[in-house]
């Protein structure tokens, strides 16, 4: 067992081989602009040869101790099929929605003054994107993920599988958003995601869309979309996307014994949600 101001990690190992492993990392959730305590649940996996043994719950077991140890007050996560049986059924974990993203196949390149630019790896570009969450749009969804300048440096510029473009949007020499951009490919089919976004009041979240429907246009075959939040959604459904997609599970493990904040929690409709917040994008 391994556990820091970062991360909170449990492996098992057998004859000096890792045979399990489960990492919750410690996040603030602003819920109704006020700041709780909480842990995303990622990468749960059992060695085949242990998985007909207890092993997993073991570790979760060690896990959610350790996290209330940390006063951590709720654990989220995106279990896979398989493990979500268990989290129900065994740790009490509750769903909050089994949802399905939006996506959108005829795509439709807009007339509009903005520019792109990609942001690179440097000071200067840190420090525009910076200037950016000072001024950010603030979120009138109750629940969301308080993200700082580091979070999306590390995230998403500097993540080591370069999996991203990131993007400033720009009008008349203002920097008005911040974008990230993933083309997922599987056997030749490529699918567009709009992972993240920032933006401030003098753009909308129409006109980031059209944005990014824009840049799209010729590279994919379909855009495929989370809600973020309920607002967000309306405008995406209006713009032609469609609730047709790639199901997702999306739970929540009480730690403490608030039944007002997981009245709260058990609201889909609260949540501020993208899909840079899970660890499978």
């Amino acid at each position: 067992m391994l556990s820091n101001d970062y991360s909170l990690i449990i492996v098992a190992e057998f004859n000096e081989s890792i045979i399990g492993h489960y990492a919750v990392i410690p996040q603030n959730l602003m819920i109704n602009n006020v700041p709780h305590k909480a842990g995303f649940a990622i990468h749960a996996f059992v060695h085949p040869d242990f998985r007909n043994t207890f092993l997993i719950f073991q570790i979760t077991k060690m896990m959610y101790k350790i996290a209330k140890e940390k006063d951590i007050e709720v654990i989220y996560g995106f279990p896979n099929a398989n493990f979500r049986d268990i989290q129900i059924r065994v740790d009490k974990w509750k769903k909050v929605s089994l949802f399905k993203s939006l996506d959108k196949i005829i795509l439709e390149k807009s007339q509009n003054d903005f520019d792109l630019i990609e942001i690179e790896r440097n000071y200067s570009d840190y420090y525009i994107l910076s200037e950016l969450l000072d001024s950010q749009h603030i979120s009138e969804n109750k629940i969301r993920l308080n993200k700082s300048l580091n979070y999306y440096i590390n995230r998403y510029i500097n993540h080591p599988q370069d999996l991203y473009k990131n993007f400033v949007i720009v009008r008349e020499n203002k920097f008005l958003a911040f974008i990230v951009l993933k083309i997922y490919q599987n056997e030749g089919y490529k699918i567009g995601h709009l992972i993240d976004y920032i933006s401030n009041d003098e753009i909308s979240f129409n006109e980031i869309i059209n944005v990014v429907e824009s840049y799209f246009v010729g590279k994919v075959e379909k855009l495929s979309f989370w809600k973020f939040g309920e607002a967000q959604r309306e405008i995406l459904l209006e713009s032609g996307f469609e609730e047709i997609g790639f199901e997702t599970f999306f739970g929540i493990k009480m730690l403490s014994e608030n039944e007002e904040l997981e009245h709260e929690l058990l609201d889909f409709k609260n949540w501020e949600l993208c899909m840079g917040d899970s660890d499978a994008f």
